[in-house]
C-alpha cells in the first residue's frame, strides 16, 4: 500500500544518506527520508517502525547540522518520535537504545553540569533496553562509548574505573554477538583514544591492540570504509611514532586501506590521506588531498589541522597555513 511504499523510500533514502561522505547531498537525502516517512505516518499514524525511522533521521540530521541550536530542536524532535514508538510498544528496545544515543548526541553541546544529566538519562535509557532484551549488543556497545567519553572527563582511578566497564561492556556485546563488527569497531575506536594519550611504546602498544579490533571488524566484513579508514589510521600512526622510513610496510599497508575506503566511499579517508602525504613529505598529493577535503567540507576546525603532529613537515609552508585561514 502507499504507507508501506512512503516508509520503504524513507529507508531507501536514509541508506543513500548513509553511503554518502558529502554533507550536503547526506542531508539532502535526509531531509527527502524524513519528509517521506511524515507522509507515511499521515497514512498510519500508530505504525511504531515508521515512527521509530523518523526518529533515526531526526538524530542523523542532527549530526549533520553545523547549529548546536538547530541540532539540539532535531534532536528532541527525535525523542519525541522514540517516546511516540514506545508508548505504541513499552518492549521496543530499539527505541529506548536510540533515545539513549540521542541524549549523548545532545549532551556535546552542553555544560558540563547539563551534560553530565543527559549522560545519566542515556545510561538510564540503555539500562532499560538491556532489561527488557539482555542481548541488546547495540545498547552495550553504545554505552560502552558512553563510558570512554566520561573516562576521558574524568582523571586518576575513577577514569580508569569508567575505562574498566567500558571494556565489559564491549566485552559482553560481542559475547552476545560474537560477529558483530559494530563491537569490535566500537573496542578499536577505544583503543585509539587511549593511544592518542600517550607517546612512544605506549600508545604503539594501544595502536597494535587497536589494529587488532579493526581486523577482527573487517575480518567478518571486509566492506566497511568507515573501520578500513580507520584502521589506515592505526596503522600510519604506529609507522609515524617508529619513526620508520617513508619505504615502510607500515606505510604501504595505510595507504592501501586508506585508498580501499575513498574507493567504497568517497570522501571517507580524504583527510587522512592528506595526512599520510604530509607525514612521507609528498607536498603535492597532499595539497591535492586537502584541497578535496576542503571541496568536501571535511576538514577539520583550524586548532586541531595546525596542531595536528601529522602535518609537522609541512605546517610552515605558506600553501598549507592557506588551509588555516
Amino acid at each position: 500500500n502507499r504507507m508501506e511504499a512512503l516508509s520503504g523510500l524513507g529507508q531507501t533514502l536514509t541508506a543513500q544518506a548513509e553511503s554518502t561522505s558529502n554533507p550536503k547531498e547526506a542531508s539532502a537525502f535526509l531531509a527527502q527520508a524524513r519528509e517521506k516517512f511524515q507522509s507515511a505516518m499521515q497514512i498510519q499514524p500508530d505504525h511504531c517502525e515508521t515512527i521509530d525511522n523518523l526518529g533515526a533521521v531526526l538524530m542523523l540530521l542532527a549530526e549533520k547540522s553545523d547549529r548546536p541550536a538547530t541540532e539540539s530542536l532535531l534532536l528532541i524532535e527525535a525523542m519525541e518520535s522514540f517516546k511516540a514508538a514506545l508508548s505504541l510498544n513499552s518492549c521496543n528496545d530499539k527505541a529506548l537504545t536510540r533515545w539513549g544515543n540521542s541524549l549523548v548526541q545532545m549532551s556535546r553541546n552542553k555544560i558540563p553540569e547539563e551534560a553530565e544529566k543527559l549522560l545519566k538519562m542515556a545510561e538510564e535509557k540503555y539500562q532499560a533496553a538491556l532489561d527488557i532484551n539482555p542481548n541488546n549488543s547495540d545498547a552495550l556497545a553504545n554505552w560502552g562509548d558512553l563510558l570512554v567519553y566520561l573516562a576521558n572527563k574524568k582523571e586518576g582511578e575513577v577514569s580508569e574505573t569508567l575505562m574498566s566497564h567500558a571494556v565489559d561492556k564491549y566485552r559482553l556485546a560481542l559475547a552476545i554477538k560474537p560477529n558483530s563488527p559494530a563491537a569490535y569497531d566500537c573496542w578499536g575506536r577505544f583503543l585509539l583514544k587511549q593511544a592518542q594519550k600517550c607517546t612512544g611504546t605506549d600508545a604503539i602498544n594501544f595502536l597494535i591492540q587497536s589494529e587488532d579490533k579493526y581486523h577482527s571488524a573487517l575480518n567478518i566484513n571486509p566492506h566497511i570504509p568507515n573501520s578500513l579508514k580507520d584502521l589506515g589510521f592505526v596503522l600510519m600512526e604506529q609507522a609515524r611514532i617508529k619513526g620508520e622510513d617513508n619505504d615502510s610496510p607500515l606505510f604501504d599497508l595505510a595507504r592501501a586501506r586508506l585508498q580501499k575506503a575513498e574507493d567504497m566511499k568517497p570522501g571517507c579517508a580524504t583527510f587522512n590521506m592528506a595526512r599520510l602525504m604530509a607525514i612521507l613529505n609528498n607536498e603535492a598529493d597532499c595539497r591535492e588531498w586537502l584541497d578535496r577535503a576542503k571541496e568536501l567540507c571535511l576538514l577539520p576546525d583550524r586548532d586541531t589541522l595546525n596542531n595536528d603532529p601529522g602535518f609537522e613537515k609541512v605546517r610552515n609552508l605558506d600553501w598549507f597555513k592557506s588551509f588555516l585561514v
